[in-house]
């Protein structure tokens, strides 16, 4: 592998919004910081982010592939020790999944994914059964869905639904999982990367000078199984130096990978508090596999990342449950009933959904 000069990037501040510059300066003093309740969806993302860089624990970001599931998560996550410190995305590969039963192929289109977190962001909008601020939404924005002129499109579409990022890759197009494809998956020359980035970032700009709508672009390379591990770190360098907001690597092949990119992003180190340095996101896909090695929040904070991204174990954990609950279901000698596969009760699908909120709001406004 070649030893790479650590190089600081060219922009300062890696995020375009004022109240950025507050989360600094509480981050610089030690404080614990303290977030107004109306703060921008980027503007809570990042807080988590200079959270995770302060106490070296990455914030788990959730995949989901529907309202539902974001409902769950946010409610779940409300209830355990994490306190709220979760981000949802909003993965292609689950939405693909359950809305249209199709592999992750660029089926999906646009309008479909961004109806999906629409959706998303409407369903965990509601904060009153967790009493904390929303979950900030990440989501999958593939190759930008064709030219500059789509990913522009894409970027300020998505940023008018209250999403907290978008991901744009450097895959050709029509992309694969990067995870099932290996060593064929097909992604474009750095330059054309770095043009689809760039058209990006300055959509995302765009969003927020003339529609007033802030969203930070994750710029993500899955060049790695293709072009190898030196590549996959010369893009980052060049993302973080074109000033994206976060930048990551998907399918890296061990914990020393993660390390080597993460420091030679940072400038030669882990620690990511330097200004300017961009966030980085350590994608995990459980596969099953007895010998894969995963890696806890704690771990991924220690070698340096601040967001710990598990994009399709939602969609795993449905998939399982239901199949193992119909295969009771429908098994001989059964008798219809399912044993063995826990179900929810009806109350908990009734909270998860929100029917104690509404009969509240109809008991208030009397409505009957």
């Amino acid at each position: 592998m070649t030893i790479h000069k650590p190089r600081r990037p060219a922009r300062i501040v890696p995020a375009p919004f004022a109240a950025v510059v507050l989360l600094l300066a509480c981050a610089a003093s030690g404080a614990r910081l303290s977030r107004p309740k109306h703060q921008s969806p980027p503007d809570l993302l990042h807080g988590l982010i200079e959270d995770a860089r302060r106490d070296r624990k990455a914030v788990r970001v959730v995949g989901v592939h529907d309202a539902l599931s974001a409902r769950i998560v946010q409610q779940q996550s409300g209830l355990l020790a994490c306190g709220g410190r979760v981000g949802l995305f909003v993965s292609g590969f689950g939405v693909s999944a359950s809305r249209l039963g199709r592999p992750d192929a660029s089926i999906l289109t646009r309008s479909e994914i961004e109806d999906a977190a629409r959706n998303v962001v409407r369903a965990v909008s509601n904060t009153h059964a967790t009493g904390l601020p929303p979950p900030p939404v990440l989501v999958d924005g593939d190759t930008g869905f064709g030219g500059a002129a789509n990913v522009r499109e894409t970027i300020r579409r998505t940023a008018s639904i209250g999403a907290a990022a978008i991901t744009i890759e450097d895959q050709v197009f029509p992309k694969r999982c990067t995870y099932l494809a290996g060593s064929g998956i097909g992604v474009v020359s750095r330059a054309e990367a770095t043009d689809r980035i760039g058209a990006a970032l300055a959509a995302r700009d765009e969003a927020l000078e003339a529609d007033g709508n802030p969203i930070f672009v994750v710029a993500r390379t899955d060049c790695r199984m293709a072009l190898g591990l030196d590549e996959a770190i010369e893009r980052c360098l060049a993302f973080q130096d074109m000033g994206a907001d976060v930048v990551y690597a998907e399918n890296l092949q061990s914990g020393e990978e993660y390390l080597a990119l993460r420091r030679a992003v940072t400038g030669g180190s882990t620690a990511s508090e330097a200004r300017g340095v961009a966030p980085m996101v350590l994608a995990q896909f459980q596969t099953g596999a007895e010998n894969q090695r995963l890696y806890s929040a704690d771990e991924v904070g220690a070698m340096g990342y601040e967001m710990a991204l598990y994009g399709v174990a939602g969609l795993q954990a449905t998939v399982s449950a239901l199949r193992s609950a119909v295969s009771e279901l429908l098994g001989e000698g059964s008798g219809g009933i399912v044993r063995s596969t826990p179900l929810s009760a009806l109350d908990e699908i009734k909270e998860v959904v929100g029917f104690s909120d509404l009969d509240d709001f109809e008991r208030r406004h009397g409505c009957t």
